[in-house]
């Protein structure tokens, strides 16, 4: 009898271990597992988001190439978007073309170059390799480009 009441409370002190345990981090990998990213930025207010993503010499890159990029946060993802749109003058004509720089940041609120991306009429292009020799080039208005309009 007494070692029936002792499992019996042993298995109820484990028990609420676990609960104890899994539900302050449900609150945080609600999906079994999966991380919940709109919680990365639930603490930063804006400043704090854009000073960290120009820690990075990607961004800085970025910004001192193109200083009217738009800039803006997708909390639910928690990323940083960076667009800079040029019209440039190509052998087909007239083209609207946006260069597209994401941020992303991590778990621990880190950021990390996630995606470059380069779109317009007659381009679609969208890359994670060698984002700083993709910057420099210049690339997105470049290639059959004639003249670039500001």
């Amino acid at each position: 009898m007494k070692t029936k009441i002792l499992v019996l409370v042993l298995g109820v002190i484990a028990i609420s271990a676990v609960f104890g345990i899994a539900l302050p981090i449900h609150g945080y990998f609600p999906y079994f597992g999966l991380w919940d990213e709109s919680k990365i930025f639930e603490e930063l207010d804006y400043s704090k988001i854009m000073s960290r993503a120009e820690t990075l010499e990607e961004v800085q890159l970025l910004l001192q190439k193109y200083p009217d990029a738009k800039i803006s946060i997708d909390r639910e993802h928690s990323q940083v978007k960076y667009v800079v749109e040029k019209t440039v003058k190509t052998r087909y004509g007239d083209e609207d073309r946006k260069l597209k720089m994401q941020i992303q940041f991590d778990v621990l609120g880190n950021p990390s170059p996630y995606i470059i991306g380069c779109s317009g009429n007659n381009v679609a292009i969208a890359g994670v390799d060698d984002i700083m020799e993709q910057l420099k080039s210049d690339w997105c208005f470049k290639g059959i480009l004639i003249s670039t309009e500001d």
